[in-house]
């Protein structure tokens, strides 16, 4: 059973709250940062004029200005922990995580009862990748301001980055209790709640944040994939609609609503909205990955590969690339290239079902690769080679129409969700005279949802179409075996 594995992009946003301190509070103000601590002065001294400069600076995004102000400001006055502070921020935002940490172990030598400093240092090792420094960072905040939201929702997020769910809703409970207009916290729960599978109360609180923020588009974007994991693409659709009206460039909603257009049916909007993501970011794999699946599941098999070849390209260990690039070259009848994918997926990744069981396929359905292969019985030299192509081209126009006709079928089915739906043209065998046979493979996946239990039925077969190449016509079409896994 050939299988593809879609990806979504930025699967859930999570919102953090980093906390500047000490700088003077200009006009506009970046939605993540907030100002506590303004001090005042009676005059401002050399350090304190490079100091406010980099917090301006900061605050405009203007980050490596603001680094050497801050530079600056620390060689005028070295024992000032809020302009290590201040600095481990700008290096936070550029990704330079190490840096980041350093400044927040002065400023927390500098002033060790700092909650603020515990919390953004715990952002940083977040951001690195190391949740439980992360975890021990946000449980010092804690301890030392019990009632600030900000080190909760958090917390939550470092729970949230490790899988444990309960443990981060836990956490956002406390945020909201503690703040309960803070719709980044609904927003943080909700995402909790979606990887959990718990899709309605993820909808509650997306719900709530865009109560609270209604032209946020992150919330938005959140719930459409919500939307999408439990199969209600219409709804997924329209979520992903309003985060584009209100960020018109935002790639990954463009990306997710390409997978909501697919899982619908709807390839040509798909294809679209995969365009428009390639075109605001040329060198994002993923919606070149995804779009080479719509291809595949139109029959465009070529056009699958130079996109499955361009996400590998820029993206080299994707084992999933890989698998899904050898799928599209056997449906063209390339088995030894396809074998040679399905061999590099499972090199990247011994784990990789979807590969072995592709190479398990076609050694089970006796297919020897090697380049005495071709697409029509050797010892028959006089029938006409195109004659297979003819045969392949036919069965491909006729499973894609009733590949749509079956989506809509299957829609209908009470409670259900189609999860998946397509089909593989095997090796076309010649008959007689112009009459050919060829073998099908088919999958599909329905999700039924009974009383808040779901449960998922996948089925897997062989059929067979005969047909005439002359006419281009299929004669008969027959099921050969299915199995219900």
């Amino acid at each position: 059973m050939k299988k593809f594995v879609f990806k979504i992009a930025v699967i859930l946003v999570l919102l953090v709250v980093v906390v500047m301190l000490g700088c003077p509070s200009p006009a506009t103000v970046t939605p993540t940062i907030t100002t506590r601590g303004t001090q005042a002065i009676s005059s401002v001294s050399p350090a304190q004029e490079s100091y406010n400069r980099g917090c301006d600076l900061l605050y405009e995004g203007e980050y490596e200005t603001a680094i050497a102000d801050c530079n600056e400001a620390i060689e005028l006055d070295p024992n000032n922990a809020i302009v290590y502070y201040n600095r481990g921020i700008v290096y936070d935002n550029i990704g330079q995580y190490d840096l980041a940490i350093a400044d927040y172990d002065m400023a927390i030598e500098l002033d060790p009862y700092d909650a603020i400093a515990y919390n953004n240092r715990g952002i940083a090792y977040d951001n690195n990748g190391q949740y439980d420094l992360a975890i021990a960072d946000y449980n010092m905040a804690i301890e030392l301001d019990s009632n600030g939201a900000y080190a909760y929702n958090n917390r939550g997020i470092a729970y949230d980055n490790n899988g444990q769910y309960d443990l981060a809703i836990a956490d956002y409970d406390m945020a909201i209790e503690l703040d309960p207009d803070d719709a980044d916290a609904y927003n943080n729960r909700g995402n909790a709640y979606s990887g959990n599978g718990q899709y309605d109360l993820a909808i509650a609180d997306y719900d709530k944040a865009i109560e609270l923020v209604p032209d946020y588009a992150i919330p938005y974007y959140n719930r459409g994939i919500a939307y999408s994991d439990s199969g209600q693409y219409d709804q997924a659709i329209a979520d992903y609609d309003r985060a584009i009206e209100l960020d018109p460039d935002y790639v990954d909603a463009y990306n997710n609503r390409g997978l909501a257009y697919s899982g619908s049916g709807q390839y040509d909007l798909a294809i679209a909205d995969y365009d428009r993501a390639i075109e605001l970011d040329p060198d994002y794999a993923i919606p070149y990955y995804n779009r080479g699946i719509a291809y595949d599941d139109i029959g465009q098999y070529e056009l699958a590969i130079a996109d499955y070849d361009r996400a590998i390209e820029l993206d080299p260990d994707d084992s999933d690339a890989w698998n899904n690039k050898g799928v599209a070259l056997e449906n063209l009848g390339r088995y030894d290239e396809a074998m040679d994918c399905y061999n590099n997926a499972l090199q990247l990744d011994p784990n990789n079902e979807n590969a072995q069981n592709n190479i398990d396929n076609l050694i089970a359905q006796g297919i020897t690769v090697g380049p005495e292969d071709t697409d029509v019985p050797p010892d028959d030299t006089d029938i006409p080679i195109d004659d297979a192509a003819i045969a392949r081209d036919v069965a491909n126009n006729y499973m894609y129409s009733s590949n749509i006709e079956m989506w809509n079928a299957l829609a209908q089915i009470p409670q259900g969700t189609v999860a998946d739906y397509r089909y593989a043209i095997q090796e076309p065998q010649y008959v007689d005279g112009s009459i050919w046979r060829v073998p099908v493979q088919v999958y599909f996946l329905v999700a039924v949802n009974v009383e808040g239990y779901s449960y998922s039925v996948a089925l897997d077969g062989l059929e067979a179409l005969t047909i005439d190449v002359n006419s281009r016509t299929v004669l008969s079409y027959e099921v050969i075996s299915y199995n219900v896994r």
